[in-house]
């Protein structure tokens, strides 16, 4: 609210540095939201053109004992940044394992070892049809070991045989009882693991559980680079990878583009096909509405899915490998800290449940976390026939209710309206014409569109709701390119005339007919595997 006059102030000082307490401050300074990953470094104010040093606000420094003496860590950082004396930090020892020959000697330590940090970087998301690019291990604080199984673009780095081996060796070393293995989330990394054979014997620990059970209400410290900022020297270690994924982010997002507008044109080319007077057999109508809703589901797709998603095998290798590495290192040590955390979070409670939550995390939280990684590894088998029975009662029903709402008077009125609109447009281009060969009524009429209604057109309802019905504007929608704005059509303004109108009611109980066909009848088919699952 007050932004313009901290703006004034800021051009009137012109700081070197600005101290930026707490998510709000840095957000409006820098647009950045990730406090407790950011907190105690210097980023860039492009909105002020300054330095911002990201701090914990105090109010969240005295709610938490334990985030005091990092705070204070920040502020000693402060100084030597303003002195120019770097901080010191604890070196670090970490291996790129890409010699064959040294494999047996690694594999063969591992073995030795009582406790390992793994971490694994992917090409994508998805454990049913993505890869596992690298493993990382760190079996001792301040050390990383990475072992890729593809290089930079998915690229072979082993023979057949290597890999063989490998392989086989990394299912001994997960099968080995007496080794505890530590990830962060390390669901995620569990069932990719188990894609390639591999099924962790020993037990398992999450750093992410931990941090949960510590203190339920920290949701600032879920991911593991806050984690490592507030409790270890590794403070914004992925900054660089962040910013080469920005840069990917933005090619990726003109290739996405480009796809949204090639389905959006064929898209309309549908409707206007479904739209026309051609005469269409039933059996072509419905092949017409099967390719528009595989069009309107791909761009679905497209759009829950961000365009500037990066996948990792586009990260050249030397950096991948050193975040890889540690994103290892940072697990191992942040686990030792929480684990004293919850030893003491047990001592000090009273309750008898919480006396005791090592015990909790132990029995019952990471056993637990291996039944539901099978669960959900497996999947949930789906009635494929059942769906397509659905799929055709939902068309048949989604069809009637358009035909039904189409013909109504309210909407053939507003076509009018729309029609109208539409004419008046023609008529001003002709106006801005040099050259008139032909006069303006028959100019209007041969270029000007016949209206048809469209139900998913804020402009369209806009006429009906406001020009034909004459509602009263509740709301206001989002201003246009052009800087105006409109009554509003959205979801909140349709279901407060829902019970008033009977086409509305109408409307919205198509909307969510035509949600729940798209995304639970025929978009989830898209998501199974062989086995219907």
């Amino acid at each position: 609210a007050c932004s313009s006059y901290l703006a004034e102030e800021i051009q009137t000082v012109k700081p070197k540095i600005i101290v930026a307490l707490g998510s709000d401050a840095l957000e409006e300074l820098t647009g950045l939201k990730q406090i407790m990953k950011i907190a105690g470094t210097v980023v860039d104010s492009e909105k002020y053109g300054c330095k911002v040093f990201a701090a914990l606000h105090p109010s969240f420094i005295l709610r938490r004992d334990d985030v005091r003496p990092k705070a204070e860590g920040h502020f000693k950082a402060l100084r030597e940044i303003l002195t120019g004396k770097p901080a010191d930090k604890v070196p670090v020892q970490y291996v790129y394992a890409t010699e064959f020959e040294k494999l047996p000697a690694l594999f063969a330590r591992m073995h030795q070892q009582k406790l390992i940090a793994v971490d694994s970087e992917t090409s994508g998301l998805d454990f049913t049809s993505d890869k596992i690019l690298c493993f990382s291990f760190s079996w001792k604080s301040t050390t990383g070991v990475v072992l890729p199984l593809l290089g930079y673009k998915s690229a072979e780095i082993w023979t057949s045989d290597q890999l063989t081996y490998i392989k086989d060796e990394l299912r001994k070393l997960f099968n080995n009882p007496n080794i505890e293995w530590v990830g962060h989330n390390i669901a995620f990394d569990l069932k990719f693991f188990k894609g390639i054979g591999l099924e962790a014997t020993g037990p398992i620990h999450d750093t992410m559980l931990l941090s949960t059970l510590i203190d339920e209400n920290s949701r600032e410290l879920k991911g593991l680079k806050p984690l490592a900022q507030l409790y270890t020297d590794l403070s914004n270690y992925d900054a660089p990878l962040d910013n080469l994924i920005m840069q990917l982010g933005a090619d990726n997002a003109k290739g996405v583009a480009e796809k949204k507008k090639a389905l959006k044109t064929a898209i309309k080319m549908n409707e206007k096909a479904l739209e026309s007077d051609d005469l269409f057999s039933i059996e072509e109508k419905e092949q017409l509405r099967n390719a528009l809703m595989e069009l309107e589901l791909e761009l679905e797709v497209l759009d829950e899915k961000s365009s500037r998603d990066v996948s990792y095998d586009q990260i050249p290798t030397d950096m991948l490998w050193k975040y890889a590495a540690t994103d290892a290192d940072a697990t191992m040590r942040v686990y030792h800290i929480l684990m004293q955390k919850l030893r003491e979070e047990s001592d000090t409670k009273v309750a008898p449940f919480d006396k005791d939550m090592v015990r909790l995390y132990n029995i019952i939280m990471m056993p637990l976390r291996k039944v539901l990684n099978d669960i959900e590894f497996r999947g949930a088998l789906l009635d494929i026939d059942h769906l397509k029975k659905l799929d055709e009662e939902y068309t048949k029903k989604e069809t009637d209710i358009e035909i039904e709402l189409l013909f109504r008077k309210e909407v053939v009125e507003a076509e009018a309206l729309l029609l109208l609109a539409a004419q008046e447009k023609t008529r001003i281009k002709y106006g801005q014409l040099k050259v008139k060969r032909e006069n303006e009524q028959d100019y209007v009429v041969k270029r000007t569109k016949p209206v048809k209604f469209n139900l998913n057109s804020t402009t369209h309802l806009g006429t009906l709701l406001y020009k034909v019905l004459k509602l009263p504007m509740i709301k206001l929608g989002k201003p246009r390119k052009d800087g105006t704005t409109a009554p509003s059509t959205d979801k909140e303004v349709l279901e407060y005339y829902a019970e008033e109108h009977d086409f509305i009611n109408k409307l919205m109980e198509n909307r969510k007919l035509q949600k729940l066909h798209k995304t639970y009848v025929k978009g989830i088919q898209k998501r199974v595997d062989s086995q219907n699952r």
